[in-house]
């Protein structure tokens, strides 16, 4: 299943961005983390790429680590050349880097360290819910358990019928 959300991040910020994970995953949100979603013997870089085009959103995790990650400036790069939508959560107060800032112009932001704790993961998520991602595939699922758990009606008619394959221009008459 492709992802609703990737998540670029520092190593150095991961125990936060592993709460806001799991917050997210516990609303239905699928959302797509290195650590968890890379397996043993693939080629990581290559994981990355097919994550990011195949998930609806790009949240970048922003933090004086982040902000000087290039793998993160990479990531970010790949989301914008994707057009992808790209949601910048900070995580602490910092400098935005010209490697970042071309990519990031324009776009609104959630400062979720001056967010209170206990409504902070919670804003995120209606947040994402707010774009639509992660809703299309919710929804389409809904309809699609629906249709299933429906009885299949029918007014019991038959059709018969002959089909005979078409003819060949210059084969009438024959």
């Amino acid at each position: 299943m492709s992802p609703d959300v990737f998540i670029s991040y520092s190593r150095e910020d991961q125990q936060q961005v592993v709460k806001l994970v799991e917050h997210l995953r516990g609303q239905g949100i699928n959302v797509w983390m290195d650590e968890t979603d890379i397996h043993g013997a693939t080629i990581w870089t290559k994981e990355i790429v097919e994550a990011i085009r195949a998930a609806d959103l790009f949240i970048l995790a922003i933090s004086h680590h982040s902000t000087g990650s290039k793998n993160v400036v990479k990531e970010l790069a790949l989301a914008s050349e994707r057009e992808k939508i790209i949601l910048p959560i900070y995580l602490e107060q910092c400098e935005i880097p010209e490697t970042m800032e071309y990519q990031l112009a324009g776009i609104q932001n959630i400062a979720l360290h001056t967010l209170d704790k206990g409504k902070a993961y919670e804003f995120v998520h209606q947040t994402i819910r707010r774009l639509g991602v992660g809703q299309a595939k919710q929804d389409e699922n809904q309809v699609l358990g629906q249709a299933m758990a429906a009885p299949i009606q029918g007014h019991g008619t038959t059709v018969t019928g002959h089909m005979s394959p078409p003819k060949a221009k210059g084969s009438a008459g024959m």
